[in-house]
């Protein structure tokens, strides 16, 4: 009798553990939606459905992001957070929150820098993902590659930054947009009030000069064709994307003869260009 009444006990308290722990699992129950890297592999979990969604981060099978948040974007070392007062903040890569949840907006940058606009937007800041503050009195017009950041002052015109936040050193510039095909900045300007164009890399070193009238880069040639003009006869030349001169600006024509072939010509002087192999070879024509 007194082995069954132990037995009966030992029974109650298993059944007891067991609702306990299967009530554990249930209000720590997730769903897996996918793996992110941001310096380490982490799970981007949610509870929830559809209006009551909610994500959080997972790392080795714990916590590191509680699961309340109605949006989580990742950064290269952390994530962006949308909380239910529809404020943003930033954690890093350990859930350690970097930047707090001050913000109506958060825009990524290539996944590292980001504007920030504070009191409803009237107010942009520039920060990285660490929350060191890059530059302030910014518009909203801003928008960045895996090269370069560009953002637009409010009062000083375009400035540009490297996706990690360094500043490439173009600052106050009247027009900076990044060149897909060139993958340079390109910046119009105006010099003893005629426009010109220049072309920087993203260190800021000059590729084409502000001297030319116009430049246009030619991908199979892996150079910019640029012309100017003097005293009123228009003049050709070619600048490799590491700024040096290949052809000096003094034919006054150009022409595509093949894919990978150009011929610059001053009436009776002639030189062809052409791409083969990745190298650029100049001889003139006989």
């Amino acid at each position: 009798m007194k082995v069954n009444v132990f037995a009966s006990f030992i029974l109650f308290a298993l059944t007891l553990c067991f609702f306990s722990v299967a009530s554990a699992a249930k209000d720590t129950a997730y769903v897996v939606e996918g793996q992110l890297d941001v310096g380490v592999k982490v799970e981007v979990v949610s509870v929830g459905e559809s209006d009551k969604k909610r994500f959080g981060v997972v790392s080795e099978g714990k916590i590191i992001v509680p699961i309340v948040y109605k949006a989580i974007e990742a950064l290269s070392d952390g994530f962006i957070l949308q909380d239910n007062n529809d404020m943003f903040s930033v954690v890093d890569a350990k859930g350690s929150v970097t930047i707090p949840p001050e913000y109506f907006h958060i825009k990524r940058m290539d996944r590292i820098a980001i504007l920030e606009c504070k009191k409803e937007c009237t107010d942009t800041i520039l920060m990285n993902s660490k929350g060191e503050v890059l530059g302030s009195g910014y518009s909203s017009y801003a928008w960045g590659t895996n090269q370069a950041v560009v953002c637009e002052h409010k009062e000083n015109g375009y400035s540009a930054f490297h996706p990690d936040g360094k500043n490439i050193g173009l600052n106050n510039m009247p027009l900076l947009e990044w060149d897909a095909y060139s993958k340079s900045l390109y910046a119009p300007q105006m010099v003893n009030d005629e426009m010109k164009v220049a072309f920087y890399d993203i260190d800021g070193k000059v590729i084409v000069p502000n001297s030319y009238d116009f430049a246009q880069y030619i991908d199979q040639m892996e150079f910019f064709i640029v012309h100017k003009v003097k005293n009123g006869t228009m003049y050709y030349g070619a600048i490799d994307r590491t700024g040096k001169v290949v052809i000096a600006d003094k034919y006054t024509g150009v022409k595509r003869v093949a894919y990978n072939t150009f011929e610059f010509t001053n009436g009776a002087h002639t030189v062809v260009a052409v791409m083969k192999d990745g190298a650029l070879k100049v001889t003139e024509k006989m």
